[in-house]
């Protein structure tokens, strides 16, 4: 296959107005949809990744992506790919950046976007899908992508790769997904600032669409709203919709436990976001042993960076709140 060569690293500052309530949380009470866009160029070909923020710190994370993806430059694609776990670790302590990040903050979303464009570019010029490129890699190679540096606690590299060897031989018996695709939820219903009958009205618009999970966001400073808000929208989606809470940062544990238990329509999952050394340190305290393997994913910024959250899931069988605190995925194929 041709090799093709980094010869040209650029950034787009892409900004997007929203409608009126549209992208609003506990927190985020004005948002501005945009996105950190790495353009990584290869002769003809360009592998684009993006980061979303929202607002003027996008022209921060814009500028980092251009100081961090310096060492990109000049790399065979197929070189960097195949040992991007290293590459990409490399890239995250960078000796003049690494105090800046990199689990956090504006390093961290400007390598989500690189990382993004990188596997971008390498399934352009193998000229296949990306699912496709990652779905025929090795076990091995799977690993080689991933710095697993700060999980080494909990998973190991022999540890990845075991899970993903151990799945191999049933694969067949999952490819199903390939035709029927994952359940999607919808969660453009619950913006908090929307009114109770533009909540409803977005429901039922998507109860007709085929959705069946849907998140709500709560963390109002009238707990009472939010109580309400979730009664209603659990009505209008049935017994057999799934509902999810995001409070971002607004509910600590306790209120989390005592807010969502006080009403009858429970979610099946209420999150909020948690640090790295965060999840490091309860991990340790409550020996907790590998949350990696007890809890189902969470999605973040890129298809290859660790994201950590603590996690509120309804036990239907003993009726009880249980708390995770996860380092959610490895990569967006991984076995079930």
């Amino acid at each position: 296959m041709p090799d093709h060569t980094i010869d040209s690293i650029s950034t787009r500052d892409a900004r997007f107005r929203l409608p009126p309530g549209a992208g609003t949380d506990s927190i985020h009470t004005n948002p501005e949809y945009c996105l950190a866009v790495t353009m990584l160029g290869s002769g003809d070909l360009c592998g684009t990744g993006i980061a979303l923020t929202l607002g003027e710190g996008n022209r921060l994370v814009c500028e980092t992506i251009e100081l961090l993806a310096k060492p990109l430059a000049g790399l065979p694609i197929e070189e960097l790919m195949a040992d991007f776990g290293r590459r990409s670790r490399m890239l995250a302590d960078d000796p003049c950046l690494r105090w800046l990040g990199p689990h956090k903050g504006i390093v961290h979303l400007a390598l989500a976007s690189i990382t993004n464009a990188c596997f971008d570019l390498w399934a352009k010029s193998r000229g296949i899908p990306l699912w496709k490129l990652l779905l025929d890699l090795t076990p091995q190679q799977v690993v080689d992508l991933l710095d697993l540096s700060y999980l080494e606690d909990v998973l190991t590299k022999d540890d990845a790769l075991a899970l993903l060897q151990a799945k191999l031989p049933c694969r067949s018996s999952r490819e199903s997904i390939l035709t029927t695709g994952y359940p999607g939820y919808d969660t453009s219903v619950g913006w908090i600032a929307y009114n109770d009958d533009k909540v409803a009205e977005l429901a039922a618009r998507a109860v007709d669409l085929g959705f069946r999970a849907f998140k709500l966001k709560v963390g109002s400073p009238d707990s009472t709203r939010d109580l309400r808000r979730a009664a209603m929208l659990r009505e209008r989606v049935g017994s057999s919709g799934n509902l999810m809470f995001d409070a971002k940062i607004a509910w600590c544990s306790r209120t989390s436990c005592n807010t969502v238990g006080s009403i009858s329509c429970r979610p099946i999952v209420r999150d909020w976001p948690a640090s790295a050394s965060f999840l490091r340190s309860v991990c340790w305290r409550e020996n907790l042993g590998c949350p990696c393997r007890r809890m189902s994913a969470t999605w973040d910024k890129s298809i290859s960076i660790w994201c950590c959250s603590t996690i509120l899931l309804w036990d239907t069988k003993s009726c009880s709140w249980n708390t995770y605190h996860t380092c959610a995925i490895i990569l967006s194929f991984l076995p079930r």
